[in-house]
């Protein structure tokens, strides 16, 4: 009786630190990502501002979680130094937080189907758009607009 029960701490342990390890890596994944100061934090309703003015520029939409993401960050990073660029960063993560119908209706309005899509904006009216391109000299040629 006595090793039963032994056997059942031990797996009840066992199952608890697995699930510790697995929820700690994915939230170090997240608080590895760190927007760069070339890029500026924008929400739904910035967005629509940016839009409506008439404003020129870029949005980067990704998420902290999207390994694509973290793994196109610092090609991101190098490019925006490199070309002097800045770039307007909307995270779907904290906009499904914040609410998630304004999401999915500011990602259909702005025809985004994947996250890692740049926008580029020209007076209110998006130009182009580059969809899940991680390719450096795809991203450098995107980012060339005045």
């Amino acid at each position: 009786m006595l090793t039963k029960k032994r056997k059942i701490i031990v797996l009840l342990f066992g199952i608890i630190l697995i699930g510790s390890a697995v929820y700690f890596y994915a939230n170090q994944k997240e608080k590895n990502f760190n927007p760069m100061t070339d890029m500026t934090d924008i929400n739904s309703t910035q967005i629509q501002k940016l839009m409506d003015n008439s404003k020129t520029g870029y949005i980067y939409i990704g998420r902290p979680t999207c390994e694509e993401c973290q793994d196109f960050l610092p090609k991101l990073k190098s490019i925006l130094i490199k070309k002097e660029r800045k770039i307007f960063y909307y995270n779907t993560d904290d906009a499904r937080k914040e609410n998630q119908d304004k999401l999915v209706k500011e990602l259909n309005n702005l025809d985004v189907k994947i996250v890692l899509t740049i926008l580029y904006v020209k007076k209110g009216k998006i130009s182009e758009k580059l969809e899940g391109s991680t390719d450096k000299s795809k991203i450098e040629k995107f980012l060339a607009h005045e």
